[in-house]
């Protein structure tokens, strides 16, 4: 059985190698806040961004320092209102996919959360 692999690395495996990171960037997904939570023994680890892009982020992050959102208007403003798609039946807006997350955008986040920011 193959299974699922990621750049190579069985997906059962990358809570081993999560630690050794400096930055983990993925969806609003259970391997991102896997990414998160995963820490070396002396408590460090990797910066985390998560990329949301329909529901309020605030509500999908771990709360951890060290995890950070980048997310879309759309998200931002589900965030803001404590609104959710399903629950409050709002058709989505034309900025509600991650491609309105601009690759400059996150290339700051990036570059800033590797020279120093919260990890």
């Amino acid at each position: 059985m193959s299974g699922l692999h990621l750049d190579g690395v069985p997906a059962n495996e990358l809570a081993d190698v999560f630690p050794h990171c400096d930055l983990v960037i993925g969806n609003d997904t259970g391997l991102t806040h896997l990414a998160a939570l995963a820490r070396t023994a002396d408590g460090g680890g990797p910066a985390v961004i998560g990329l949301y892009a329909r529901h309020a982020h605030s509500k999908r992050r771990t709360g951890l320092r060290h995890h950070h959102a980048v997310a879309t208007p759309f998200s931002e403003r589900m965030h803001q209102g404590d609104l959710c798609p399903v629950r409050d039946r709002i058709a989505p807006a034309t900025d509600v996919g991650l491609d309105a997350i601009t690759p400059a955008a996150l290339a700051r986040v990036c570059a800033d959360l590797l020279a120093g920011g919260d990890r």
